[in-house]
């Protein structure tokens, strides 16, 4: 249906189809309960405790066949709207009894999304990123499998839309609940944050090259053009997403400077000495991570290293590099 039309009739058809099924979910003589060991991470928030499913109120599962079917069609949906649907089906599903989640924890759900979410468009992504943090504010869950998936899946991007999406949310859960920081720490988010930090550093190199050929007069039709428009976006959520990754934390900020964190910022990022190159919000956002690296673990060696800057960089950074410092 959702392939062959696009008719108000046939959307309103799909809807009470999926509807339907998700309604198909709770339709059963026995009750599921969680099996035992459900939950059990490494991390836990705190208040967290495995709920079970509410007596009487016929909202917890219990039929898993009906609920692999929207997984099924989740899966193959080739249109955002039907993803759409299913999406807010199953979320309706684990919230209308938080024990469901759990019941439902062997069917890996939401790591099989994972792995295919970044082939969906860009508002089916979000919407599965905000059914995550959903989860996490109403369960007091750390979705560790979850989690891991995506970063193995970030590994493939470069600076694209995909990438800005997954950041804005795991920004909002290290923002929100400080046992994220422990929890991007040993899943190897740091790492691949860092990583994402070299290729913006790429990025910008590539774009200072370009403008230093127009500077100096010469045609740059023939040089190769930065790559991903949305780089600059993408650059700013990498900074926002390693500030608040080290922030308060010596375990990330010590990890950050052994993996080449603060000599990126410092010996690149910073050192872009065309205006266009880098804008002052990336430049402070630079600043304000190293002022976390240098408050959290010493900086006895990456103090100098950001004063040397001042002697051979853009006046706008002399600038915020003073303020910076006081």
């Amino acid at each position: 249906l959702a392939q062959t039309s696009n008719t108000v009739e046939t959307k309103q058809a799909i809807q009470t189809l999926v509807a339907l099924v998700g309604r198909l979910v709770v339709c059963g003589a026995v009750e599921l309960r969680p099996k035992p060991g459900a939950g059990e991470q490494i991390h836990v928030m705190p208040g967290f405790r495995v709920p079970m499913p509410k007596t009487g109120a016929n909202k917890s599962v219990r039929n898993i066949h009906a609920f692999d079917v929207l997984q099924s069609i989740f899966l193959s949906a080739c249109s955002s709207e039907l993803a759409l649907i299913v999406l807010d089906t199953i979320r309706g599903i684990y919230l209308q009894d938080l024990s469901n989640y759990f019941i439902l924890e062997q069917q890996n759900t939401l790591v099989a999304f994972a792995k295919k979410i970044f082939h969906k468009p860009v508002d089916v992504q979000d919407a599965f990123f905000n059914l995550l943090e959903v989860l996490v504010n109403k369960l007091h869950y750390v979705p560790m499998k979850e989690i891991s998936s995506i970063v193995v899946l970030l590994k493939t991007c470069h600076l694209t839309p995909c990438v800005a999406v997954a950041l804005r949310h795991l920004i909002r859960l290290v923002r929100e609940h400080r046992t994220f920081k422990e929890v991007f720490h040993d899943v190897g988010l740091l790492e691949l944050g860092v990583e994402l930090l070299h290729r913006f550093a790429d990025n910008l190199d590539e774009a200072e090259n370009i403008e230093r050929t127009k500077q100096e007069g010469r045609s740059s039709s023939g040089l190769p053009q930065p790559t991903h428009p949305i780089a600059s976006e993408v650059g700013q959520l990498i900074l926002d997403f390693l500030r608040y990754s080290v922030t308060g934390s010596v375990a990330n900020a010590d990890l950050c400077v052994r993996l080449g964190a603060a000599e990126c910022l410092i010996n690149r990022i910073l050192s872009m000495r065309t205006a266009v190159t880098i804008r002052s919000e990336l430049r402070r956002s630079a600043l304000l991570i190293l002022e976390e690296l240098i408050l959290t673990n010493g900086g006895e060696d990456l103090m100098p290293a950001l004063l040397s800057k001042m002697h051979t960089t853009s006046v706008a950074l002399k600038v915020e590099n003073t303020v910076t410092s006081r």
